[in-house]
């Protein structure tokens, strides 16, 4: 049966959630194919841990120069950022849960928004905003990892604050909980 989303979800893209428990989507290799929810359990925590860990550890490979600041990190990076070269924060927002099914294996199915604010030197142009924005994409849209399931990346531009151009990159994604 067919799906309707509630809460933060603005995505283009629509699957079909089958009584087997399997959802139909791209996969991390890119490749269609069925992914396995069954007997996962996918809470707030372990959802923000597979957005963070995923866009880490693909940001790093693909875009080793530019700087990292992850929202509420306690490790001073805000500080840090570096002069006169683009930086991004990373910020996870969780957003409405739903029971979508009810009996012995109950889901609940959340869903967020992951907001990329992109920072590129005012007065640059906004090349480099555009393809920071694309790297974001490509990170996220259309994938589904360890149970989070990423929808379309949206790029807006914010403008100037102070000595910097601000973007905006932001993609929803959806989790399920079985309990």
């Amino acid at each position: 049966m067919d799906f309707q989303q509630c809460g933060v979800y603005y995505g283009t893209r629509r699957g079909t959630f089958e009584a087997g428990s399997r959802w139909h989507g791209r996969s991390e290799s890119g490749r269609d194919r069925s992914f396995l929810l069954e007997g996962g359990v996918m809470g707030f925590a372990a959802t923000e841990s597979v957005i963070r860990s995923r866009f880490n550890t693909q940001w790093t490979a693909l875009r080793p120069t530019v700087q990292v600041v992850f929202d509420n990190a306690g490790d001073d990076s805000d500080a840090r950022v570096p002069e006169n070269q683009a930086w991004v924060r990373l910020t996870i927002l969780p957003g409405d849960s739903q029971q979508v099914e009810m009996g012995n294996t109950r889901r609940w199915r959340r869903v967020g928004r992951i907001v990329v604010q992109i920072f590129v030197p005012a007065a640059s142009g906004t090349g480099l905003a555009l393809e920071l924005g694309d790297t974001v994409r490509d990170i996220f849209e259309g994938f589904t990892v360890s149970g989070v399931i990423f929808r379309a990346t949206s790029l807006n531009r914010v403008g100037l604050d102070g000595a910097w151009m601000q973007y905006n990159a932001a993609t929803n994604f959806q989790a399920d909980e079985l309990r």
